[in-house]
């Protein structure tokens, strides 16, 4: 599985109210993210834990676009753009690879952001495998739209502390492909929740995916900041 989704300060001071949008996904550069990540998956015993970490760097224009890029353990990079609409992907980068540009509706957070707003975007699977009978799992891409939805302000108690009045937004999607073999068809399904809290960003996400068969492993992750900060004098 690709770990999406890097040690410093305590965040016992970012507990205001999540009122300006804008801070929900803060862009400047030198911010990390430590996140813990859990996988339960069919069939596999138990529950497997990850960690994940990501940084901002400085902002970098992209096809006349101004974004923040933002690295990722696994050396992807994913170029963040804002404006009166909203923030989206604007780009991504594999390690190795050339800068593509993402699809223009690829929106992370869709303004106005207030409880009922709501927008459809595509999405993919992400934890979903093919399960062999010689071989390890293999990761399933199914492409799918999502229809997200901005929830009433919940509070959420993660290991970097107690964060209220989160902007909450929950994804859904679904759709039918047949299998490579035409042998079956997965019944996919996708459903996301996430919180974001002031001047801190993603604070905890939800991830279930389904495919309607056992081999093709139904599967949830749950991810929730670990830490958040700049680096200190010393570091």
């Amino acid at each position: 599985m690709n770990s999406g989704v890097a040690a410093v300060l305590a965040l016992a001071a970012l507990l205001a109210g999540c009122r300006d949008s804008q801070s929900s996904f803060p862009l400047d550069p030198d911010l990390r993210f430590g996140y813990r990540l859990h996988l339960e998956s069919e069939g596999v015993a138990g529950v497997e834990t990850f960690k994940s970490f990501a940084v901002n760097l400085h902002s970098e224009t992209i096809d006349g676009v101004s974004t923040t890029p933002r690295l990722f353990e696994d050396g992807k990079i994913i170029y963040y753009a804002e404006d009166k609409t909203g923030i989206r992907e604007a780009a991504f980068r594999e390690p190795g690879s050339d800068v593509t540009t993402a699809a223009a509706d690829q929106y992370v957070l869709k303004y106005p952001l207030q409880p009922g707003a709501h927008w459809r975007g595509p999405g993919r699977t992400i934890l979903l495998t093919q399960k062999f009978l010689y071989s390890k799992a293999l990761p399933v891409t199914i492409g799918l739209d999502l229809d997200y939805t901005v929830a009433n302000p919940e509070s959420v108690q993660v290991p970097a502390g107690h964060f209220s009045n989160c902007i909450k937004v929950t994804a859904v999607g679904h759709t039918s492909v047949t299998t490579i073999d035409n042998q079956s068809t997965l019944d996919v399904s996708v459903e996301i929740s996430e919180w974001y809290a002031p001047g801190v960003g993603l604070v905890k996400s939800i991830r279930t995916e389904k495919a309607g068969i056992e081999r093709t492993g139904n599967a949830q992750l749950v991810t929730e900041l670990d830490y958040f900060g700049k680096p200190g004098w010393f570091e």
